[in-house]
């Protein structure tokens, strides 16, 4: 269905890297939220077709962003308020041409982790990247307890939250190919060594996770996917850390298939998870699906209706919430906004129409006076060209 056919469809495509505009451009009050956009230029990468897919605020004017450029090699981003630099980069090594990248994550200016493999040994022991402030080191993930049954060999996101702690999600997959998910993957980095970590998914064939958000060490909370053993379908995955053990947190039902990609929130009795559900009354369109945590049970968001599209990151901050996602070809983006009381959809800044195609990966905030949204736009017009964005909302305090 095009909870898949969206994503697949620009892994797919060959992509050009557009040069920098030189100058951050005003775009002006986003008229649903109060708060004043500002796109920021985005310097070229060191090769081609830029992707941002992860925000990294360490502080309300610094901000990391990660992704990836010439399709497989690791690409890093820093802002200092509207200057976007290119610090050292990770590191690519021999055979870099069967490389891959997944997601990234930084807590300070002297600690971040980069997910990265070498396809020739990803299916066996994918690798991380760790920053120190001063070089990228490679750090192996941990390994399978069984190689010869299982291979812990997908990993999707990391969260950075100290220089002893981190976490990473993903699945396991079955050898000799690594084709097919056996079961839901979480490690924990020590400040030594990354460790699997016991989850009641980890035996579910078919269930990988996408995303994880640490609210507080006795607070983390992981979201995929997961297959319905009576239908076949995939449906949403949801899992939570209450510091001692994880535990599979149940979601009501939704228009299957459908996935989470994207988790956030401010403590346990206020957890959003966002994604895509198939759109009611056909068989291959996606629509946003948005779920809310009060500590006791969930409740699905009313959305409005902004076409076929998936949801990839979601940021809440007191009362509000932002979600972004990417949208099927041709058709206009919008940032979803939640004011404490409704939800809408804004315009997204940047070209529509046929031809263009909007993907916005991330939005992250340090509070929510600053706002920072990430992506790219497909310009199939125009050689299938590809342009990093980076997007940075200016919100009026809450008190004024």
């Amino acid at each position: 269905m095009a909870l898949r056919t969206i994503a697949a469809a620009v892994a797919a495509t060959t992509l050009v890297a557009l040069p920098s505009t030189g100058v951050p451009v005003l775009t002006g009050p986003d008229t649903g939220t109060g708060c004043v956009r500002t796109l920021l230029d985005v310097p070229r990468a060191p090769g081609r077709d830029d992707v941002i897919n992860g925000i990294h605020p360490v502080s309300e004017q610094q901000v990391w962003f990660t992704g990836r450029h010439a399709a497989i090699q690791p690409w890093v981003l820093r802002a200092d308020g509207d200057t976007v630099s290119q610090p050292v980069q990770p590191v690519t090594p021999l055979g870099g041409a069967h490389y891959s990248v997944a997601g990234g994550s930084f807590s300070s200016d002297t600690e971040g982790w980069m997910l990265t493999s070498n396809y020739a040994s990803r299916f066996t022991t994918p690798t991380t990247q760790r920053w120190d402030g001063q070089r990228w080191v490679t750090v192996p993930l941990a390994i399978s307890p069984d190689p010869r049954t299982r291979w812990a060999s997908i990993v999707n996101a990391v969260v950075s939250v100290s220089s002893t702690d981190a976490w990473a999600v993903g699945s396991f997959t079955r050898p000799p190919d690594g084709l097919s998910v056996t079961g839901a993957m979480i490690q924990r980095w020590d400040g030594t060594t990354w460790q699997l970590v016991d989850n009641p998914a980890d035996q579910l064939a078919g269930a990988g996770l996408e995303a994880l958000h640490v609210i507080s060490p006795d607070e983390v909370w992981a979201v995929g996917r997961q297959v319905d053993p009576l239908t076949g379908h995939g449906i949403p995955l949801v899992m939570r850390w209450d510091g001692h053990q994880w535990e599979t947190v149940p979601t009501p039902g939704v228009v299957a298939p459908a996935t989470l990609t994207a988790v956030s929130g401010t403590s346990a009795k206020e957890v959003w998870v966002a994604g895509g559900q198939t759109m009611a009354g056909t068989e291959n369109l996606a629509e946003p699906l948005i779920m809310r945590w009060d500590g006791s049970e969930w409740t699905v968001m009313e959305l409005p209706a902004v076409g076929n599209a998936l949801l990839q990151g979601i940021y809440a901050s007191g009362d509000q919430v932002w979600a972004v996602g990417q949208f099927a070809l041709g058709l206009a983006p919008y940032f979803l906004y939640y004011d404490g009381a409704q939800w809408t959809a804004e315009p997204a800044p940047g070209p529509t129409g046929p031809g263009f195609r909007h993907d916005y990966r991330a939005v992250n905030g340090a509070g929510s006076e600053q706002i920072w949204i990430a992506g790219t736009v497909l310009d199939w017009n125009n050689e299938r060209a590809l342009t990093a964005r980076v997007i940075r909302l200016t919100c009026a305090s809450e008190e004024v």
